[in-house]
């Protein structure tokens, strides 16, 4: 029986260094800070990150949520989708992505 393998989890120093590594280096640094904090901060595997739209992450008034609810296409799996509480981190790098693109926050569009 195989073992299963288990995420690595980074030290906050690990984590700073990858965000200042973003703000350096990134054309777009915002889209990379959310990627990367949807990965460390909500635990999203590459294809929920990929498949996230706005409606997933905003209520009605295209206000930010307190979670994130992922739909079966997005989740792992066939059923059930997950919802995921919303990192204070995540949310404040989730507004500066809106605010640096407003046009792109439609609920049909990725995030």
């Amino acid at each position: 029986m195989a073992l299963a393998k288990r995420a690595k989890i980074l030290s906050e120093k690990q984590e700073q260094s990858a965000l200042r590594y973003v703000a350096q280096n990134s054309r777009y640094i915002q889209r990379d800070t959310v990627i990367f904090l949807l990965s460390t901060k909500a635990g999203l595997r590459a294809k929920e990150i990929s498949c996230l739209t706005w409606s997933m992450i905003t209520d009605a008034q295209r206000h930010l949520s307190d979670r994130i609810s992922l739909e079966n296409k997005a989740a792992k799996g066939r059923s059930g989708g997950r919802s995921i509480p919303m990192n204070e981190q995540l949310k404040s790098a989730l507004i500066a992505l809106m605010a640096a693109e407003p046009t792109s926050v439609h609920p049909d569009n990725p995030v």
